[in-house]
């Protein structure tokens, strides 16, 4: 499929905020859940902000199945980084 040079230059500077931004913080997140910390809420904020932008900008993951592999593995680590910290909140309240 050919694209424009305009969705090739949003998809690059999507993927780019993703490598340089996001990854860099849920892996913070990512370390602490596995130490047994809590998420703050301003944590839980930033991943409900982070999941708005990707769903508001699936439509370019699609768009470009050369970064589809990428896209699942953040997504993984987004349901990880959210799973093991309800489990540490169940586990305080015990």
């Amino acid at each position: 499929m050919e694209h424009t040079e305009d969705e090739k230059g949003t998809a690059q500077v999507l993927l780019k905020r993703l490598v340089d931004q996001r990854l860099p913080r849920l892996l913070e997140m990512e370390a602490r859940v596995e130490r047994g910390e809590l998420l703050e809420d301003f944590d839980i904020d930033y991943l409900n902000s982070a999941l708005r932008d990707a769903q508001h900008n699936e439509r370019y993951a699609g768009h470009f199945p050369e970064y589809a592999s990428i896209v699942g593995k953040i997504a993984n680590l987004y349901q990880h980084i959210t799973s093991k910290a309800l489990e540490n909140e169940q586990a305080r309240k015990k």
